[in-house]
């Protein structure tokens, strides 16, 4: 069918959505039909691509929403040392991108020195580890458990120690 046609086929009031972002964009890019405006309701997608479509809502914070109220909960508790887990999908490296970018780090960013922590009092938050968590096919528990050891492991590393 043409969109024009589907235009004149569509009587749905609404419609509400409780996919992930890459699902509800589809479907939000499938009903973006000029001249019809049929309201798009999400609850679980995040990404801020979605902001852009006038019909489209969410009951969930963005992903940069959240991301700003992070940024802020780091600045506030002088937080200057700090680590990331995420999910390894849209979801989590879009949420994670966001923070990364309000605080002004980067993937590579790092806290100087040899590994050690030695100055805790800096003036801008460093990344101690990045770590993403498989999910979907690759969340295999071989995998969970090699991500889960490389997570510990930079805890462990990145803790200073008393002497």
């Amino acid at each position: 069918r043409s969109r024009r046609d589907l235009r004149m086929a569509i009587s749905v009031a609404g419609v509400v959505d409780f996919s992930n972002s890459e699902i509800a964009q589809r479907v939000t890019s499938l009903l973006d039909i000029p001249g019809v405006n049929i309201p798009i309701i999400s609850a679980t997608a995040t990404s801020d691509s979605l902001s852009d479509f006038e019909n489209f809502f969410r009951t969930i914070p963005s992903d940069s929403s959240s991301a700003e109220a992070l940024s802020q909960l780091v600045r506030e508790m002088n937080w200057t040392f700090v680590g990331f887990v995420h999910s390894n999908d849209a979801y989590g490296k879009g949420r994670t991108t966001a923070l990364l970018d309000k605080l002004g780090l980067t993937n590579s960013s790092s806290c100087a020195g040899d590994g050690e922590r030695k100055d805790t009092r800096i003036e801008k938050s460093c990344l101690a580890f990045l770590h993403s968590i498989p999910t979907g096919v690759d969340g295999t528990s071989h995998n969970m458990d090699t991500a889960y050891k490389r997570i510990w492991a930079d805890i462990a590393h990145n803790t200073p120690h008393s002497t």
